[in-house]
């Protein structure tokens, strides 16, 4: 299994109710545990605020407050974005700004969370996020296929759902073509256009709903 496929599938497990333990992760997706604890430090240093008890394993949380101001999942997504496109930037005094900001935040989150890696590790991917992030929430809540190119394979995608990890975004959809749920990361997508068919409900709600 590819290292892309599988840091997906473990942020998709992050998301349960329960904690993971590495030894159960590591059963799911064939691998070892010390591969799962590298798996682990690589979604970390890409900005996804994941907590370990020893015991007990692994959980991914997405909101953050920061006394004494609460952000909205929107705004959140809107902070790490802009500080990681401003990074990306050729303005060097902007770029040095983001930096500090973010160590400034750094700050005043709750001491168990671990830091978020420096944006400069993640900024070049913040421009491919940004050219489908747009289309592909707009397309979420037009109920509007799309046509996309993932993995080098075109797709017609009912758009389902958008995740936020960090500085990472991950969607998951309906596709027609394969007539199967995919899932992955913004960065994979190669191309991608909105249809003009709209679409009611994907055979996968369908089955979930009457679960």
């Amino acid at each position: 299994m590819a290292k892309s496929d599988r840091l997906t599938r473990l942020m998709s497990a992050l998301e349960r109710e329960l904690a993971q333990r590495a030894e159960d992760l590591a059963k799911e997706l064939g691998v070892t545990p010390r591969t799962i604890y590298r798996d682990m430090e690589s979604l970390r240093a890409a900005g996804v605020d994941i907590t370990g008890t020893r015991g007990q394993g692994y959980r991914a949380t997405h909101a953050l407050t920061l006394p004494p101001v609460s952000l909205s999942e929107p705004e959140l997504e809107a902070l790490y974005l802009g500080l990681a496109i401003i990074e990306a930037g050729e303005d060097a005094q902007l770029a040095t700004a983001a930096r500090t900001l973010s160590e400034r935040l750094d700050q005043v989150l709750p001491q168990e969370r671990s830091r978020p890696a420096d944006l400069a590790a993640t900024a070049r991917i913040a421009p491919r996020n940004l050219r489908h992030l747009a289309p592909f929430r707009a397309a979420i809540r037009a109920r509007q296929k799309l046509q996309l190119r993932f993995r080098d394979k075109t797709h017609i995608l009912h758009p389902e759902s958008l995740s936020h990890w960090g500085r990472l975004w991950t969607w998951k959809g309906w596709s027609e073509t394969s007539q199967s749920h995919l899932e992955g990361s913004l960065d994979d997508i190669q191309t991608l256009s909105p249809m003009p068919e709209l679409f009611i409900a994907s055979p996968l709600s369908d089955e979930e709903n009457s679960g």
